[in-house]
């Protein structure tokens, strides 16, 4: 499994907003995905994630790859109480879009 370590992609912050951060990151995850691999990402250090930026992320990829594979293939890590809840929040409206 490849882990992205968004303290890396973003050195210094504490919390990440907005599509285009989110884009960057899901790009990053496809080019991996594309190769076979197993992906991370490794929210260590962050407060918060915005709806807007995991949506980008986790949101685009079940939208694109479908929720089995999506969970199969990317694991979020080291997400405190309140990413875990922004997660579980996309990841529920976007099954439920997709179903409907």
């Amino acid at each position: 499994m490849r882990i992205l370590k968004l303290s890396e992609i973003f050195p210094g912050v504490s919390s990440l907003n907005g599509r285009d951060f989110g884009e960057m990151v899901r790009l990053k995850i496809e080019e991996l995905l594309r190769k076979g691999e197993k992906v991370g990402v490794d929210f260590e250090g962050l407060q918060i994630v915005t709806h807007s930026f995991a949506d980008e992320i986790f949101g685009v990829l079940i939208e694109d790859y479908g929720w089995e594979f999506v969970k199969d293939n990317v694991k979020p890590l080291n997400t405190n109480g309140a990413i875990k809840e922004v997660l579980k929040t996309v990841v529920a409206f976007r099954r439920f879009k997709k179903a409907a």
